[in-house]
């Protein structure tokens, strides 16, 4: 109303020097031209584009993410200005972007600005909201624009060191649990074909100039294979923060065991954020394997795990026993370890399970006394996550 009320005093003096007359030219000629301004502004509002540009897809909690933002006026008329605003994504540290641009015929204005990853997960960013305004002031336009980009903020990972990794120790594993595998990028000749080799394996050169069948000869290398077992129900943790350095305490572990060329893996009970109707266990899972890119399947997993009410752990035991082979062995991950989970737990050893424990919840005298009973009892070797922590390291410790 503010910024009709100039239009109608200036009508008022015409009307009171000049008369009558004159004041329908005025009216005709601020009609027409109202007109014409909501015609420019809604017609260069249509051509105004933003696109939203993102280093990379993937960071760890405190990096800083940078964007590239490009206002773009793809039409011929000239935008007067126009407000570009961005609210903060949830996940996601900084400040409201909010910035006023003009913008000639088929020009465009780059700007740039920083966020900071705050805490794990899947999110995405938020639609521009474009505002563009006519030439006299009387109206305003919106529109909401710009692509759903998607990031994926993964936990952090830190150095593992074991304070009694000796006989008993994880690195126990690593000597003696290991499975002999061929190493496919290591051949060193060829030998006769014997009934039941795998076809993959002819090497048909050496065939073709022997005239008989050959398979290649390739050298074994050790590899340990193991299946990480997280609990990510959210009833078995005191504070949702106890299950994020459990998280935290997974993803450490499983780099640990592939820089030790293993074979790694990753389930979990909790829910997959991007598909929180499945109703299927594990909802979320990694089988084992120890390419370049598992790591990063592993850590993806952790990022997209749902904080909340989910499966029982136990149940998840029971799921995963079946789609493993018998030389996996199992790190099971928890805050604690329930009544329910034992029978299972020694189920699984009397198969033949290689069973490991690690508790993330400090553990007071009488219960770590029969932590320790238990795990004597059933022959499942106990790991504790010491509260002594150095920046940067989990220190654990072996029972």
């Amino acid at each position: 109303m503010q910024s009709w009320l100039k239009y109608i005093l200036l009508t008022l003096v015409i009307v009171i020097l000049f008369g009558g007359g004159p004041l329908y030219i005025y009216l005709y000629i601020l009609f027409f031209t109202v007109l014409l301004t909501q015609t420019w502004a809604q017609l260069a509002l249509l051509k105004v584009q933003v696109k939203r540009e993102v280093a990379c897809k993937g960071y760890f909690i405190g990096e800083e993410i940078k964007v590239k933002v490009v206002v773009k006026n793809t039409g011929l008329l000239p935008v007067l200005w126009v407000y570009v605003e961005e609210n903060v994504p949830q996940g996601l540290a900084g400040r409201e972007q909010k910035r006023v641009l003009s913008l000639p015929a088929f020009s465009n204005q780059t700007y740039f600005y920083k966020y900071r990853a705050r805490q794990r997960g899947l999110y995405y960013f938020n639609p521009f909201r474009l505002i563009i305004g006519d030439l006299l002031g009387l109206y305003h336009y919106q529109k909401e624009f710009g692509d759903k980009n998607e990031i994926i903020i993964y936990p952090n990972y830190q150095r593992v060191i074991f304070q009694q990794a000796g006989l008993w120790g994880l690195e126990a594993i690593i000597k003696t649990q290991l499975s002999f595998v061929p190493d496919p990028m290591t051949v060193f000749g060829s030998r006769d074909y014997r009934r039941g080799d795998p076809l993959n394996l002819i090497d048909w050169k050496a065939t073709a100039r022997a005239d008989s069948l050959k398979i290649r000869q390739s050298e074994y290398y050790r590899s340990l294979s193991l299946a990480i077992l997280l609990n990510g129900n959210l009833l078995d943790y005191q504070t949702p923060l106890e299950l994020e350095e459990a998280i935290e305490v997974a993803a450490s572990m499983a780099k640990w065991l592939l820089d030790s060329k293993g074979r790694v893996g990753l389930y979990s009970n909790g829910r997959d954020i991007r598909h929180m109707d499945d109703r299927k266990l594990p909802v979320v899972g990694v089988e084992p394997k120890n390419d370049p890119e598992q790591f990063l399947r592993i850590l993806t997993s952790l990022a997209t795990l749902h904080v909340g009410h989910s499966f029982p752990f136990n149940k998840l035991l029971e799921r995963v026993l079946g789609d493993l082979s018998l030389d996996t062995a199992l790190l099971i991950i928890s805050a604690s370890i329930s009544e329910e989970m034992w029978p299972r737990i020694v189920q699984a050893k009397q198969h033949g399970k290689q069973i490991w424990i690690l508790v993330t919840r400090p553990l007071k005298k009488i219960e770590h006394e029969q932590l320790s009973n238990k795990a004597k009892s059933t022959g499942v070797k106990v790991i504790i996550k010491n509260l002594k922590r150095e920046v940067g390291d989990i220190v654990l410790e072996v029972l």
